[in-house]
């Protein structure tokens, strides 16, 4: 199966696997950052500007909209046990968007 983008280009179950797999990566990686006081809020922001072109490149999906509004609010400093639990609903809610919001898409 492939999800269309908007520019027309078709990308591939196995490419958005990866992609998915990269993502959630990085949000993992908000957990050691901010752990060892690294600069994780800059990390976040880096990731929320990609996000936020993978949104618009592949459409606005509810899913996608509460990633990102959930990213955007570990810029709060919670404490470390919410933005722990925060960061994993995040990585949940990636698979969320490749099995399900993108696959919808695919017969536009």
């Amino acid at each position: 199966m492939m999800v269309n983008t908007k520019y027309g280009m078709n990308v591939s179950d196995v490419t958005l696997e990866g992609y998915r797999n990269k993502i959630k990566n990085q949000i993992y990686k908000l957990l050691p950052l901010r752990e060892e006081g690294g600069q994780w809020k800059k990390f976040l922001d880096m990731l929320l500007i990609e996000l936020n072109g993978a949104d618009n490149l592949f459409e606005d999906t509810i899913n996608f909209v509460s990633l990102l509004a959930k990213l955007e609010a570990l810029k709060q400093e919670y404490d470390m046990k919410t933005h722990r639990k925060v960061v994993f609903e995040c990585i949940n809610m990636v698979d969320l968007l490749t099995q399900g919001d993108a696959h919808d898409r695919t017969d536009n």
